[in-house]
């Protein structure tokens, strides 16, 4: 017999012969005087009946399973239903929808129970639209655990964490005889085989597939986190990568991090802690030690700051103004210094020789032939790229109809050629170039005052300043003075100048017709276009001025797309906000967001770049994943077809921030 969830005029639920009386003892939030009547509907469980004139409903046949008890999976059942419940009522009112819910609770067979209240609201109250598992890794030992992540999307596009009871999650597994589920969601394997493991909230469901082994061993991570003078640091987070399983280091800095799987033939860790909002970080790895203890040694933190131009990706093509085709080549250097690129090479932009129909595209990362690189940089909207290597030269080559590689002249090369000069910064975007030499003058070249204006060598620019750092976007430039000023221009030197008064920038990005800087402090500003919410504001409204972004930090790394924003926060996670029409974001979906939105897992991200519609984020193990669009091969995996979440960009070699 299926339950029965009925409310006369003093709101009683019934389910199965179990009884839930709902006294509402009314309270507003937002929506004066409200209470239920025949013009509000009720559902439980997704559910849905209208509310009789006398505020009563009644609803049929909702399912109470009762399988386990309070222990979760493998647990005797003891006749309360295994998932949480609460009453959630709608009505239109002036053609707004106003919300009612209550409280979670569980059924219990004949016991009555009493809501206290239902809150009304005009904000409707946050259901998962979606829940998913996150891949483990690794099957669970016989007598070993491993804590499942679960994350929840909810309709307006944010996700969260709802991997414990706390989040009114609840767990089933196929066979308790092979494993248990704790109600936090942690495994425990108890015999050899694979279960099923199913996540449940508010009638949202995932499944994972669990193995146990027998034949796994474990071992115990050991080592010590210290600052650069050798005193241990408390409360550093140390994660064993490919893994769930963390621990904080103690008073002295030393950690334990035990029952990580001893079936690699290598520990990773990383270290990481927040302090005077900057970032410090530290990796190290060990021979695994199986069934005893794995020493990863001193880990020595250190402030972290991705330097700019560790990869740059083809964007800011502008939509309407150039085909996306011409934004679609990607640079990255690797952790000896070389230099690699990959995706479209009409122009000769890959740089290694070869252009043209016949060489249209390159889908896996090929290697230039430019050694101990230190920054690199592309324009997205004519496809050239350049790159500065620790002696200071300056190399260019792609396309240059408007004399963007800086060589006195407009021809295309395909393989990397000499700019004058000796540099210490470089940037690209749209049609131009532009350049800090070793003196911290600022130069510029290409097209930047306006078409058939173009510049075929660098021109100097605002030589009144000594300048540290520039970024490029299609038609506007940013930059950051020695005295930590922030300063920005559209196509004539004319049309910009400094933003407000502070001296305590750090860092610039600028995407299409957007840009963002970081202070000092680890707020994140951000300027220019926004009919997407590029600018992480919860608006749509253009500025100016710089704004702060809605999501406080610290922040530590940003990237801005064509209309996307890419940032890091100081505790390694990643978020992204504005435009999301072809998964840029990594989460399967088309939605974007006017606000930062965390929504990939992990907290091991140290750094992000960002193009016309498609994303990389390099992990701290030195991994690179790439996500979005990808008709010309942009993302590097070896496909022409748009990518929906994150996939490693294969290497044999670390890539580098």
């Amino acid at each position: 017999m299926h339950p029965t969830v009925y409310s006369s005029s003093s709101s009683i639920l019934k389910i199965r012969n179990r009884f839930v009386i709902a006294l509402a003892l009314f309270c507003s939030v937002g929506v004066a005087n409200a209470q239920l009547d025949n013009h509000w509907t009720v559902s439980v469980l997704g559910q849905t009946v209208p509310v009789n004139n006398d505020g009563s409903f009644v609803i049929s046949n909702i399912s109470a399973p009762d399988q386990f008890g309070p222990g979760g999976p493998g647990t005797l059942p003891d006749f309360v239903g295994d998932d949480f419940v609460r009453v959630r009522a709608v009505r239109v009112v002036g053609g707004v929808n106003q919300y009612a819910f209550g409280e979670f609770f569980q059924v219990r067979q004949g016991q009555r129970i009493r809501i206290a209240d239902l809150t009304f609201t005009d904000i409707p109250p946050r259901q998962p639209e979606r829940i998913s598992i996150l891949e483990n890794s690794g099957p669970v030992p016989v007598g070993g655990a491993r804590r499942l992540r679960v994350m929840a999307r909810y309709s307006d596009g944010t996700t969260n964490e709802i991997t414990s009871r706390t989040a009114w999650t609840t767990y089933r597994v196929s066979n308790p005889a092979v494993a248990v589920v704790s109600v936090d969601g942690e495994v425990a394997g108890k015999l050899p085989g694979t279960v099923f493991v199913t996540a449940m909230n508010e009638g949202a469901s995932a499944v994972a597939r669990v193995r146990v082994a027998s034949d796994l061993s474990v071992t115990s991570v050991h080592g010590k986190a210290v600052d650069g003078s050798g005193f241990g640091l408390s409360g550093v987070q140390v994660t064993v990568v490919g893994t769930d399983l963390s621990a904080l280091s103690g008073p002295d800095g030393t950690f334990e991090v035990g029952g990580v799987p001893a079936d690699r033939p290598t520990v990773a860790v990383i270290a990481q802690v927040t302090r005077d909002a900057r970032r410090w970080l530290a990796t190290a790895d060990a021979t695994t030690v199986p069934g005893g203890v794995t020493d990863v040694g001193t880990l020595v933190l250190s402030p972290f700051q991705p330097r700019a131009g560790w990869m740059a990706a083809g964007g800011n093509p502008h939509r309407g103004t150039r085909s996306t085709d011409q934004g679609a080549h990607t640079l990255a250097l690797k952790e000896n210094h070389s230099v690699w690129a990959w995706g479209y090479n009409l122009f000769g932009q890959v740089g290694v020789g070869t252009q043209g129909t016949g060489a249209r595209a390159y889908l896996r990362p090929v290697p230039v032939a430019l050694l101990d690189c230190q920054q690199v940089a592309v324009g997205g909207a004519i496809s050239h790229s350049l790159a500065l290597l620790k002696d200071g030269s300056l190399y260019g080559w792609g396309r240059n109809d408007h004399g963007q590689l800086g060589r006195g002249n407009t021809r295309n090369h395909n393989e990397p050629q000499p700019v004058p000069g000796r540099w210490s910064y470089i940037a690209a975007g749209g049609c131009q170039s532009a350049g800090i030499d070793d003196d911290g003058v600022l130069w510029r070249w290409g097209e930047f005052t306006g078409r058939g204006s173009d510049h075929t060598s660098p021109q100097r620019w605002n030589e009144a300043k000594r300048w540290a750092s520039v970024a490029l976007g299609y038609r506007h430039l940013v930059g950051l003075t020695a005295e930590g000023e922030l300063w920005s221009w559209q196509d004539e030197e004319s049309g910009g100048g400094r933003l407000g008064q502070n001296t305590n920038w750090t860092f610039v990005a600028a995407g299409g017709r957007h840009s963002l800087a970081l202070q000092a402090d680890g707020s994140l500003w951000a300027w220019g276009a926004n009919e997407v919410g590029q600018l992480g504001n919860d608006t749509t409204v253009a500025t100016n001025e710089p704004v702060q972004v809605s999501e406080p930090g610290p922040w530590s790394f940003v990237a801005a797309g064509e209309d996307h924003t890419l940032a890091i926060k100081a505790d390694g996670t990643l978020w992204c906000w504005g435009g999301n029409g072809a998964s840029q974001f990594g989460d399967g979906t088309r939605v974007g967001s006017t606000r930062p939105v965390n929504k990939l897992p992990g907290n091991d991200w140290v750094a992000v770049a960002a193009g016309y519609q498609h994303s990389f984020g390099l992990k701290a193990n030195g991994s690179l994943c790439a996500w979005g669009r990808n008709e010309f091969g942009q993302l590097g995996l070896g496909t022409m077809t748009e990518e929906p979440f994150p996939k490693v960009v294969e290497s044999s070699q670390r890539w580098s921030p």
